[in-house]
């Protein structure tokens, strides 16, 4: 009865997972949406050649934040076109998966890394260190800017992909420090999580870090050791020294419990068992 069940329950998913990878999770996602993400990064992760993997599940991530994006409200009012880089100053981070699709990315299309790296390297000795306040008082350029646009727009971050304004004049205000309040699509932020969560449950099952890493830094690190991917999903400690984002730092420990909870329930149905524990009523039908 048990095989059964769960033969049932995986032909469920697939269903889910069908309509996730065709048009990304609705913009008020489901849990078993997320679990369906669950699925498809774990596959992108776990197959094929390790060389690469990386750079592999962040390109079906990020396609996929992209078609969700694509179909919040409100995303017809939003102001940001190619050329305006008023946010392109903050504090950023990024899971070490995205860090290394980035540096993978680098390598095969920059014109000139080694310009590149230096660019970078002196962008990193000007901010390590630094908070988001502090870092927003810097008024540093993102390193990553070409002539005004994005030099890795295809492998960017799922901050910088999530992160959508509905006012020029409110980014010019926010860039001259008259003003921190930017509105945005009520949906973006709730999409971000999902993609972010979905990526997460797949690191804290592989007992790997799930943590958000500083992303100059971090991206340094990763293009200056060809054998950094391979050593990380090893389980070594190659972000070592990396600053890692405060609001993962500083996360309460029954919040981090919580969290895992919820990563577990979010693995289990991905792979066909029963959600458990205290977030097993959030999957309606697959709590066993």
């Amino acid at each position: 009865m048990a095989r059964h069940d769960k033969r049932l329950r995986l032909a469920e998913l697939r269903k889910v997972v069908k309509a996730v990878e065709r048009q990304g999770v609705s913009y008020q996602p489901a849990p078993v949406e997320i679990a369906a993400l669950v699925a498809l990064v774990d596959g992108r992760l776990s197959k094929g050649a390790p060389a690469g993997r990386s750079a592999r599940a962040m390109a079906l991530l990020g396609g996929l934040q992209d078609k969700s994006n694509e179909q919040a409200p409100g995303m017809d009012r939003v102001a940001c076109k190619a050329g305006c880089y008023y946010c392109c100053d903050v504090y950023v981070s990024a899971q070490a998966p995205r860090i290394f699709a980035i540096a993978d990315w680098l390598r095969a299309n920059s014109p000139d890394l080694n310009a590149g790296i230096a660019r970078l390297a002196a962008a990193d000795a000007a901010v390590r260190g630094h908070d988001v306040d502090a870092r927003a008082a810097a008024g540093l350029a993102c390193p990553f800017l070409d002539e005004g646009k994005c030099g890795i727009y295809p492998v960017r971050p799922a901050a910088c992909r999530g992160f959508f304004s509905l006012s020029l004049e409110a980014c010019v205000a926010g860039a001259r420090g008259e003003s921190e309040e930017i509105p945005t699509p009520p949906h973006i932020h709730p999409l971000r999580g999902a993609y972010e969560q979905a990526l997460s449950a797949v690191l804290y099952h592989w007992r790997l870090p799930a943590d958000h890493y500083e992303l100059i830094h971090g991206v340094l690190v990763a293009l200056g050791d060809r054998q950094a991917e391979a050593r990380w999903y090893d389980g070594q400690d190659v972000f070592a020294g990396v600053g890692i984002d405060r609001a993962d730092d500083a996360m309460e420990p029954e919040m981090k419990r919580l969290e895992g909870e919820f990563w577990r329930a979010l693995w289990a149905v991905a792979h066909g068992d029963p959600a458990a524990g205290p977030f097993a009523d959030r999957f309606p039908g697959w709590c066993g």
